[in-house]
């Protein structure tokens, strides 16, 4: 499921690309794990297996879903946030969960699962704009209008944030403990939602898969493409798809292709793709040019987090725990054709509450949807870090 975000004739990366300093950051070399960290548990095969996932989704983790007590709130700009949680009465912790860009909470279904059974309750929301959300542009599921992913302020993604997160406390007070898991789009938002003023000290540990700190933009550079999305902004084409972008979501992605650059687990890619045909109503396709500097304008002020300290609200005061997806020898695709990795080595630079930065060798934007040995083992060391709080 191709992202398209800029300009058509960036889709893919260059060698002759124009280097920025960011993008000279070298990668790291992973982490290794403590005997304590290990000695928390639990190991892969206390997760979901891929193999299992197409029979499994229809028979066990689809309807654990719907057991999920389902919600809602009015938002901004006449949005309505859908959200799910699973209490858990073993639990001693919950887990907040914001998806990526294009995704439903119904994706998340077997990570919900999973999680649930290492003992935590769950809570996810949709974002707006997308999944089971408001859809910003037509609420016309047949047009394809339907499908352009937009938002009209940064800001309203932070906001949303805040609603939810008082709708959890109300179901689960503190001082339980609450962690967040966020991917990608959700990443981003998570991270900048917990370094504003007076929300340092709301979870008490993050995970971020593959955040979307900077999104690859192919041959240029981010500002360029931002530049042209607000321009195509300023001649009212800001709901429309971003120039360049046209078109909806693939009706049949082919995991051979470009439909594919996310994942290289077949039967996941076909889990998910079963999950749009079940249930067109979650299906997105490219931004809006809109969305595009809107979302500029918010991961610049990620990327400044930490590094302007004489404002609070420029801080990240949370542990927090970073997971990067690298290519490995051998292995086509491989690594994130979605974001920059290397702004993860930035943030982490500015951010000493960053404990880690984890590298997944072969995974793609997806680690949560990934093979077994790559996804299993980031879940494995999300539930250690929030087990050693």
């Amino acid at each position: 499921m191709k992202i398209v975000f800029a300009l058509a004739f960036a889709l893919t990366l260059s060698s002759g690309c124009h280097k920025t300093a960011l993008e000279k950051i070298k990668v790291m070399k992973p982490d290794l794990e403590s005997a304590a960290a290990i000695a928390l548990g639990p190991d892969e095969s206390a997760f979901s297996k891929a193999a299992d996932a197409p029979t499994h989704f229809a028979t066990t983790y689809e309807p654990f879903y719907d057991t999920g007590t389902a919600g809602s709130f009015s938002s901004y700009g006449s949005a309505t946030i859908q959200y799910r949680y699973f209490l858990n009465p073993n639990a001693t912790a919950g887990i907040f969960i914001l998806p990526g860009r294009t995704e439903s909470m119904r994706k998340y279904a077997e990570v919900i699962y999973d999680l649930y059974r290492q003992n935590y309750s769950i809570f996810i929301m949709s974002h707006r704009g997308q999944g089971e959300s408001t859809h910003l542009v037509s609420n016309d599921p047949k047009k394809v209008e339907f499908q352009i992913g937009h938002v009209d302020k940064y800001t309203d993604f932070t906001d949303d944030v805040e609603s939810f997160y008082q709708i959890v406390r109300s179901l689960w007070p503190a001082p339980q403990k609450l962690f967040m898991l966020a991917h990608s789009m959700g990443g981003a938002i998570g991270a900048l939602y917990v370094s504003l003023d007076g929300n340092q000290d709301k979870f008490d540990a993050i995970a971020l898969v593959s955040p979307m700190f900077l999104i690859n933009t192919g041959k240029f550079t981010t500002s360029v493409a931002g530049t042209i999305a607000l321009a195509q902004d300023g001649k009212g084409g800001a709901k429309q798809f971003a120039l360049g972008g046209t078109g909806p979501a693939p009706e049949n992605p082919d995991f051979n292709t470009t439909d594919n650059d996310v994942t290289g687990c077949r039967e996941r890619f076909d889990m998910n793709v079963n999950i749009l045909h079940a249930h067109k109503e979650l299906k997105l396709g490219r931004v809006s040019a809109g969305w595009f500097y809107q979302w500029d304008q918010g991961t610049q002020r990620i990327r400044e987090i930490g590094t302007l300290n004489i404002h609070n609200d420029r801080q990240n005061k949370t542990p927090t725990l970073i997971f990067s997806a690298i290519p490995q020898s051998g292995i086509s695709p491989s690594g994130d054709d979605i974001v920059k990795i290397s702004a993860h080595e930035l943030y982490r630079s500015h951010n000493p509450n960053v404990t880690q930065i984890i590298q997944i060798p072969g995974a793609q934007h997806e680690i949560l949807q990934e093979i077994d040995t790559r996804r299993n083992h980031a879940l494995v060391r999300i539930v250690r870090f929030f087990r050693s709080f």
